[in-house]
């Protein structure tokens, strides 16, 4: 069944997770078996991040994740439309770009360390 469940589409796939015959984690790990199996002669996925969080971790790291992000949905707008408002618009670019060259400058120092595991 697992090679049948990478050919099911998206419907067939939400219906079946509807009715309870199919498990969203049976349906990611049959398509994540496929990825490890085609890869290496297709070379397709630049990083497959299945496995970068341990298991028991990885409720704890999703839960971070949406608290973050859900705070600077809500919040993102309110502080860019009032630095707006208050005539301080050039301060998001600057912000933006010192993000940017923080995040490009991290990537370059520790990234080839995430590639290592």
């Amino acid at each position: 069944m697992t090679d049948e469940l990478c050919f099911l589409t998206i419907a067939q796939s939400a219906e079946l997770i509807r009715a309870r015959k199919l498990s969203p984690v049976e349906l990611a790990q049959a398509q994540l078996k496929r990825i490890a199996q085609l890869d290496p002669q297709l070379n397709a996925y630049v990083t497959v991040t299945a496995d970068l969080a341990p298991t028991d971790m990885r409720g704890r790291y999703q839960a971070a994740f949406g608290l973050i992000n859900n705070f600077f949905y809500g919040f993102g707008p309110v502080i860019g439309g009032y630095l707006f408002d208050v005539g301080h618009g050039p301060l998001i670019w600057l912000g933006s770009l010192i993000l940017g060259l923080a995040v490009a400058f991290g990537f370059r120092a520790f990234g080839p360390r995430l590639f290592l595991r």
